[in-house]
């Protein structure tokens, strides 16, 4: 999973930098600090918001399923997690599915006995998370109505990542190079002052 988001965030920020590069000097001087800072949390806010409904794109078959969540657990990975489970339909069919959907009271699997999903997951056991539930809804028993989905389109939310990391390297660049020339200015004038007192 890290290794996605830095494969979604540096091509971004690298087309981020190369705009800035574009503009020029004397247009990227043109460019109030109050902007870049926009930019850069406008860019991180829009970062978080993919990152939170928005799992790799796919093009695997969506399969929807009615039935039972049994032996939910928590797979911790390098700063990540996801949640293995096996999903019993209504056929009496039982499948090995893993999500990064957290669903409510996740810690007691005695709520999961008691409920009845809807889930659509993706026919790809080669994925990680394998089969991953990308649509989950509770449609009977503790918590009914509740949903949850994440969006694996491939025109779709991710692309807020490449483009959050565009604007947080852009606003970045902008800003860095307005305070080195304002600091270089300042050294100057001091110097300026020293040598006229002198």
């Amino acid at each position: 999973m890290q290794t996605y988001i830095w494969l979604q965030v540096l091509p971004g920020s690298a087309v981020g930098a190369a705009l800035v590069w574009w503009l020029g000097a004397r247009r990227r001087a043109a460019i109030p600090l109050s902007v870049c800072w926009i930019s850069g949390v406008c860019g991180f806010a829009i970062l978080l918001f993919s990152l939170a409904t928005s799992a790799p794109p796919s093009f695997a078959h969506r399969i929807a399923v009615i039935g039972k969540i049994h032996d939910l657990t928590d797979v911790r990975e390098y700063k990540a997690s996801k949640f293995s489970f096996f999903f019993e339909s209504e056929d009496g069919t039982m499948l090995h599915s893993e999500t990064r959907i957290i669903l409510p009271h996740w810690g007691n699997n005695s709520y999961h006995e008691r409920r009845t999903y809807r889930v659509v997951y993706l026919d790809d056991a080669k994925r990680d998370p394998v089969n991953e539930a990308i649509d989950i809804a509770i449609i009977d028993g503790p918590d009914i109505g509740w949903h949850n989905s994440r969006d694996v389109r491939p025109f779709g939310k991710w692309l807020g990542i490449p483009l959050g990391g565009a604007l947080i390297a852009s606003g970045f660049f902008v800003g860095s190079n307005r305070a080195g020339k304002r600091k270089a200015t300042q050294e100057e004038e001091q110097a300026a002052n020293v040598a006229s007192g002198n």
